[in-house]
């Protein structure tokens, strides 16, 4: 039973990553890290994500730069991977990085957006103007 729980737990955090832009893999080993109750190596890890060592690399790498997984510490010549904080907290953190980085380029283009017309609009009426000025 805690078997199928942590798999389809794992599972569902890797949708969740899917559909936040972070990718399935990263969503996967940030669930395999939320549910353990220890440190993990990347071998273990990649035994519970079913992944290689290689992917699973990356994306450590990758959810380290997002501060959601740090170096907890070596075994051996083994690194040693766990979440930042809860899973709850990290997920905000998602959440806001993504309001910060994705929504400010909507922001942006829309502001453009508005900016050329304002432009396109002032031409217009200087032509019309010239125009008048000229007739």
């Amino acid at each position: 039973m805690k078997q199928s729980l942590a798999k389809e737990f794992i599972s569902r955090v890797g949708k969740i990553g899917k559909r936040w832009g972070i990718g399935e893999p990263a969503g996967k080993i940030w669930g395999a890290l939320a549910y353990s109750h220890k440190p993990l190596t990347q071998k273990e890890i990649a035994q519970k994500c079913s992944y290689s060592l290689g992917l699973v690399s990356r994306n450590l790498h990758l959810l380290r730069k997002m501060d959601i997984v740090v170096l907890s510490n070596q075994k051996g010549k083994e690194r040693v991977y766990r979440t930042v904080s809860s899973f709850s907290e990290s997920f905000s953190r998602l959440v806001s990085k993504f309001k910060a980085e994705e929504l400010n380029r909507v922001l942006k283009l829309l502001e453009n957006s508005m900016e050329r017309k304002k432009n396109s609009a002032r031409q217009k009426m200087s032509e019309t103007l010239g125009s008048l000025m000229t007739n």
